[in-house]
């Protein structure tokens, strides 16, 4: 996040950086000459260019935080001191505020130290930095005079515009996450009917299964009923055929018994005529003359 607010600097709000960067230069500038010098008024030049160097790094942080609130991003403490340090860790190399003028860096950098002043002493400097340096370099004597701290040549937002961009900026935010919290709110409710409808269609099939199935009860309970009545009318029948199988093995047995009786008559009788025959057989003969 702070990577991105860093780069956004140069494509949503040069004027900022470029602000920053003249004053950073500026202050170097009149940091060399303090040190080369050593006189007070030397030291309060340089003073002074680090007050307005440091008004104007602030000035790029609280322009990042309104970018960062106008994209709906949250930009807490941490984030905007890593802003603050890329910004100044930017100036140390020559590549890396050209990268940074494009709004292209690739990675948070690491705080500079010492090295933002021996920036100025060991890499080829601008124009204007040489010549503020030979101007400096130009006061001698009794006769110099402090120069005043020249006015940023472009317009840099105060705190109170760029309190009322974040602002905006913040209202804007919140206006927009209403309006998707109410698209949210609308989708739940889309869902929450979509869920009714399904619900009450399950509802509705579980109706008609549940009355089939009722249904199907209701026959099976007149099939079980008849499938009774059917097996008592069948045991009735068995029983009735148990009781006239038993009549018949009466009648059979008392059959057979006739039988055997007439059997024995039957022999008794034979046995009868055979006596007979044999009585008659030892009768004299009759004398058939007259």
């Amino acid at each position: 996040v702070s990577l991105w607010a860093t780069n956004q600097l140069a494509h949503r709000a040069p004027h900022a950086l470029t602000a920053y960067l003249e004053a950073h230069h500026r202050a170097r500038a009149r940091q060399l000459r303090a040190l080369a010098d050593g006189d007070p008024e030397s030291k309060d030049l340089a003073a002074t260019a680090a007050r307005h160097e440091r008004r104007l790094l602030e000035a790029a942080v609280t322009t990042a935080a309104a970018l960062l609130a106008e994209a709906g991003r949250s930009a807490g403490r941490a984030t905007l001191d890593r802003v603050g340090t890329n910004l100044r860790a930017a100036v140390v190399e020559v590549d890396r505020q050209a990268a940074l003028e494009r709004g292209t860096l690739n990675a948070d950098l690491e705080e500079p130290g010492f090295a933002v002043l021996a920036a100025g002493m060991d890499r080829d400097r601008p124009e204007w930095l040489e010549a503020e340096i030979a101007r400096l370099a130009g006061l001698r004597g009794d006769s110099r005079e402090i120069p005043q701290e020249p006015e940023p040549p472009v317009d840099v937002p105060s705190s109170e515009d760029l309190a009322a961009a974040a602002r905006r900026a913040e209202a804007e935010r919140q206006r927009a996450q209403r309006e998707r919290e109410k698209d949210q709110a609308r989708q739940r409710e889309e869902e929450a009917m979509k869920a009714l409808a399904q619900r009450e269609r399950a509802e509705a099939e579980a109706e008609r299964i549940h009355a089939a199935r009722t249904r199907d009860l209701e026959r099976a309970r007149v099939e079980v009923v008849r499938a009774e009545a059917a097996l008592e009318a069948a045991r009735t029948r068995a029983r009735e055929t148990e009781a006239q199988l038993s009549v018949a093995e009466e009648d059979l047995g008392r059959a057979q018994g006739a039988r055997e009786a007439a059997a024995r008559i039957r022999d008794d009788a034979s046995e009868g005529a055979r006596n007979a025959e044999a009585a008659l057989a030892e009768l004299p003969r009759a004398d058939p003359s007259p």
